[in-house]
């Protein structure tokens, strides 16, 4: 019965033993395990930042297209605005050249016509003085012409 016992012990020792085994077999493997999924962790965060920094870098490089292209459709609508404005100076100032060469054309026609009305003044005098001379005469002469 003490052999029965001892040999008792001895197998609850032995399958202790292997049980131990086994744990220290799982233990080490799940130790390996978890070791392996923090590397993986640390791959995947690696990964992700990667493609958050692809994605920013592709953002920025669409936003900075973008701006770009704004910039030189608003560079081009300056330009038209600035072409535009010259075209209306250059016609404005085409008019007033047209406008003081009419008003010096008119200028010219009224001191022509001021000329010709005095001349035309002094031609009246004239006709009315030898007018008044004539009549003047004419009267001497029917006068004389009663004395006969």
């Amino acid at each position: 019965m003490l052999k029965k016992k001892e040999d008792d012990m001895n197998s609850r020792i032995a399958s202790l033993s292997l049980k131990e085994k086994e744990a220290d077999t799982l233990k080490t493997s799940l130790e390996m395990k978890e070791r392996n999924l923090i590397e993986f962790e640390e791959q995947l965060n690696s990964r992700e930042k990667v493609e958050m920094r692809k994605l920013l870098d592709e953002h920025n490089a669409i936003l900075d297209s973008k701006k770009k292209e704004f910039e030189l459709e608003i560079e081009a609508k300056r330009r038209s605005i600035d072409d535009e404005l010259k075209d209306k100076v250059s016609e404005v100032e085409k008019k007033e050249a047209e406008l003081n060469h009419m008003e010096d054309k008119v200028r010219k026609e009224e001191e022509a016509l001021e000329k010709k009305l005095e001349k035309i003044k002094e031609r009246e005098k004239d006709i009315d003085s030898k007018s008044k001379i004539l009549k003047d005469k004419e009267k001497v002469l029917k006068a004389e012409a009663k004395e006969f």
